[in-house]
């Protein structure tokens, strides 16, 4: 969307790539550099003031909380802060009057678009004539040099993109219902199926466009007394969004196999006879020649009838309006069936998901089932949540399994790390629900619930062993804290530049109902750090861990071991699970723990590639290499109160990970790991634990075959 400042110095365009975030930026035509004056913002069309001191353009923008609707900016290149202009007009496609006073944009409507002008003395806003027509949109409008007339893009339901002029009264007269028309709007009688992206010429005769008139989207220039249309440019790939200064020398930007580009041209008589590429330092030859030209092709006239042939016949349907009810069948019959199948590396966890959401998503709902292999228990979810106001609400019930991986008692059923009585794979079951209250601001959010669960063993225990256990009746209350401002592309392999926090306190009471030997207050908290080394390089670093005060629970409260991954078909993620690589899963589980993970991040290829049409694309091939440092305890275990010994008992693993970003069903991205975790410090400890994967002893290291990314 190149637009050439009055002066010719500068040249304001917008940058998408999958590698980064959008942005504005501005060529200096003499310097040959270019710079970013506006990030994360993406503009549809740049409109420079007539000194050149500022440009105005339109971008998404937040409106009433959650939602994103197009207004006006204007970036000041002498103060190089940029201004809002609009708010929650839905305005785009902006063009200065040649004096420097008025904002003609284009303003989207329940029933089409409509032109407006935005006065940036008084800010007030007035019609452009009679331009609200039902089932009508606009782009690109543009002011003719001498601000008589606007030429601008037309589309309808029974006409395709089209050019059309208007022509005011006199030089710009505001009446009060805004800009008065002279006569209706005139079509420039082009012949192109999509005629769009016009600019006017100096002289105030001609105007140049983009049309795909001969096939391929290419420059073309109409007289809009005449009618007299020629196409001047004749490439094979594509021009689009051309801008000019003096009618021989051209801006546009030109599609390739590798994207779009910025490049600028010349026309003649022969047409496009040389271009360059508009690079970072300096103009690049392209292939072409100069002075080898172009040939254009020979148009063949189009009859008005030939035209009418090729148009589809359109029937209109009234639209009325109502007011809005969500509790619509859209609310209540379920929308879909999300199947999940995961793997953790010693069992298989299955569920199916179902629910439904209103049009406006104030009210949505979910429900499911989920069977642990394992285990052998069939569990259910279900959530609803509120979200027409802010704060948001929303409640559930649950029904799962917690891992507590092998505990062992002794023969009066007490736990022990002797084996003189017998070891089981213990299970928790947890029965329960909740409710709770959410506030998002900003890139912060904070939370507080209310929760009732009962804790059950899942395996047959004695009457001695499960009296051991703190099970029953846990309910209390929950608060929560949460900010992110990490970012991610298309591109990525990892996420960059920013952090997560998650802080979490839990308490349980016998106010609450909580059981009498079940009060307790769990402290947990996560700190992230992404930075961006260098291209799609990255350095993940992570500092988790949590404590508990009050009643011990004896099988305890943090797990700790394995690699259980984050994100779609992944069942890691949980404040309670500290992901230590080199350990089997939920190697042990304890009242009190810690984590420090680093990670290097390195791409390998992007292969973008999927097999056939099976629902089955590769993206993005990478490896990490990691180093986990951590360990679980309970209070007054070891040497954990005494600062001296503190780190005595952690556990230190490293190892490697070559991972693959895939999409499968056609939409669902997932990630794959496959590696190798050893521990390496206080290997002592590892006694009989085995490798879920291979089966053999840990202390030769442990197979990573998981599902989701690891942090």
């Amino acid at each position: 969307s190149a637009a050439l400042s009055p002066d010719g110095k500068f040249v304001a365009f917008n940058v998408e790539t999958p590698e980064g975030p959008s942005r504005i930026q501005i060529y200096d035509m003499e310097t040959k550099k270019r710079r970013t004056i506006v990030k994360y913002q993406s503009a549809s069309q740049f409109a420079w003031l007539p000194d050149s001191s500022a440009i105005i353009y339109s971008t998404l923008s937040g409106y009433k909380r959650y939602s994103r609707y197009f207004d006006l900016w204007r970036y000041d290149l002498n103060t190089k802060k940029a201004l809002r202009l609009t708010s929650g007009e839905r305005a785009r496609d902006p063009a200065v009057h040649p004096d420097g006073k008025r904002v003609l944009f284009v303003a989207g409507g329940p029933e089409g678009d409509e032109l407006k002008v935005l006065d940036l003395e008084t800010k007030s806003i007035t019609s452009f004539g009679d331009s609200q027509e039902k089932g009508i949109q606009f782009f690109r409008p543009q002011w003719s040099p001498d601000g008589k007339r606007v030429v601008v893009s037309r589309h309808t339901p029974d006409e395709k993109w089209k050019l059309y002029l208007y022509t005011l009264r006199d030089r710009g007269g505001i009446s009060a219902r805004g800009l008065v028309l002279e006569t209706s709007p005139r079509s420039l009688q082009s012949n192109g199926v999509h005629e769009l992206d016009p600019i006017w010429f100096a002289d105030n005769k001609s105007v140049f466009y983009s049309s795909d008139q001969s096939g391929i989207s290419n420059l073309h220039r109409v007289n809009v007394k005449t009618g007299k249309t020629e196409q001047l440019t004749n490439v094979a790939s594509g021009l689009f969004h051309p801008t000019t200064a003096d009618g021989d020398t051209f801006i546009a930007q030109h599609y390739t196999a590798k994207g779009f580009e910025l490049v600028r041209f010349q026309v003649t008589a022969r047409g496009l006879y040389s271009t360059r590429r508009l690079g970072g330092g300096a103009d690049l030859e392209r292939s072409e020649k100069s002075g080898e030209g172009f040939p254009l092709p020979r148009l063949s006239s189009r009859s008005d009838t030939d035209l009418a042939q090729n148009e589809a016949s359109i029937e209109h349907t009234p639209y009325k309006s109502s007011k809005y009810v969500a509790f619509g069948k859209s609310l209540f019959l379920p929308r879909y069936i999300a199947p999940n199948v995961f793997y953790t590396g010693e069992t298989v966890l299955m569920s199916a998901t179902t629910g439904a959401a209103d049009p406006l998503r104030w009210h949505s709902w979910l429900g499911g089932a989920s069977y642990r292999l394992d285990a052998k228990h069939l569990g259910y979810f279900g959530s609803y949540v509120y979200t027409r106001f802010r704060p948001t609400f929303g409640l559930g019930v649950n029904d799962f399994v917690v891992n507590y991986g092998n505990l062992t008692f002794d023969g009066d059923g007490d736990l022990t790390t002797a084996n003189d009585r017998r070891t089981v794979h213990y299970f928790e079951e947890r029965r329960g629900g909740y409710a709770y209250v959410s506030m998002p601001f900003s890139k912060h959010s904070v939370s507080a619930s209310f929760f009732a669960e009962d804790h059950s063993p899942k395996p047959e225990l004695t009457a001695a062993e499960e009296a051991a256990l703190n099970t029953g009746i846990f309910s209390g209350v929950r608060v929560g804290y949460g900010y992110g401002d990490y970012e991610q592309y298309p591109a990525s392999i990892s996420r960059e530049d920013g952090r997560r926090i998650q802080l979490f306190a839990s308490m349980s009471d016998s106010v609450f109902g909580s059981g009498e030997n079940n009060e307790q207050v769990i402290l947990s908290g996560e700190w992230r750090e992404y930075v961006n080394l260098w291209k799609r390089h990255v350095l993940a670093l992570r500092a988790m861990g949590g404590t508990t005060l009050g009643d011990r629970v004896i099988q305890g409260t943090f797990s700790m071991g394995g690699a259980l991954g984050e994100g779609a078909f992944a069942g890691g993620g949980s404040l309670f699970y500290l992901p230590l690589r080199g350990l089997p899963v939920a190697s042990f589980s304890r009242t009190r723990a810690m984590l420090l993970s680093s990670e290097y991040r390195i791409p390998l290829t992007s292969p973008e590639r999927g097999l056939g049409t099976t629902p089955f694309f590769l993206k993005n091939i990478h490896a990490g290499f990691f180093a986990d440092y951590g360990n679980a305890w309970n209070a007054g275990e070891g040497g954990s109160d005494d600062v001296k010994t503190f780190f005595d008992d952690f556990f230190l693993g490293v190892g490697a990970e070559l991972r693959g970003d895939f999409v499968v069903g056609y939409g669902l991205p997932i990630t794959g790991r496959l590696g190798y975790g050893i521990i390496v410090l206080n290997r002592d400890r590892l006694g009989r634990l085995i490798d879920d994967v291979t089966g053999t002893s840990a202390k030769n290291g442990t197979v990573i075959l998981q599902l989701g990314t690891s942090f």
